[in-house]
């Protein structure tokens, strides 16, 4: 029970950080609904359930590849690179749309959002490594791993959870703020920086 707690706080701090997947949701919670919202969030939460899973089995090999961590790395500046042009010149905020779509495609794109985010392999790795030197808690027995995978992809559900209730609460100044601050091209502006 410990691990899933310290797993879920760590996966909700670590999903805080603005990106595609939680802009995605705020936008498609602003235009589209909060159900629709829901949708992108349980898409985009099972990448992290998979990577988590990924990270247990293969910790120490990923960690120690260094050919990995290169190519993982020039992929995260190409992917924040094109982020950023898409951010900063296309401007999602402007693409209103109806709600006839079915929850399937909002699934789908949150799935493929946070399935291509190379951040979550090496983010887990990462935790997965920590956990493992700490001596209280070890990743062999079988309840460990399903807590570290549970724990990943609580605080994930969690977090986005809270963001589509703050955003649909409070729709009309989330929108006034993001038209007003032109957020999306702040976004835009930082992915590029990034790569």
């Amino acid at each position: 029970m410990l691990l899933f707690i310290i797993i879920s706080i760590i996966s909700f701090a670590g999903s805080m950080q603005v990106g595609v997947l939680s802009t995605n949701i705020i936008h498609t919670t602003l235009y589209h609904g909060k159900k629709q919202g829901y949708w992108v969030a349980m898409g985009g939460t099972l990448p992290e359930l998979i990577y988590a899973c990924i990270a247990i089995l293969f910790t120490n090999t990923l960690a120690t590849n260094t050919g990995f961590s290169q190519i993982a790395a020039l992929v995260v500046n190409l992917l924040f690179l094109g982020m950023g042009i898409y951010f900063l010149f296309l401007n999602p905020a402007l693409k209103k749309a109806s709600n006839t779509h079915s929850g399937k495609k909002y699934f789908l794109t949150g799935l493929t959002i946070s399935g291509i985010n190379p951040q979550l392999i090496l983010f887990w790795t990462g935790v997965a490594v920590y956990v493992q030197q700490l001596k209280v808690l070890s990743l062999k027995p079988f309840l460990h791993p399903v807590s570290f995978i549970a724990g990943a992809g609580f605080g994930a559900l969690l977090l986005f959870h809270c963001i589509i209730i703050i955003t649909y609460k409070n729709k009309s100044a989330v929108t006034d703020f993001i038209q007003k601050y032109q957020i999306y091209k702040l976004v835009g502006i930082a992915f590029i920086i990034l790569s």
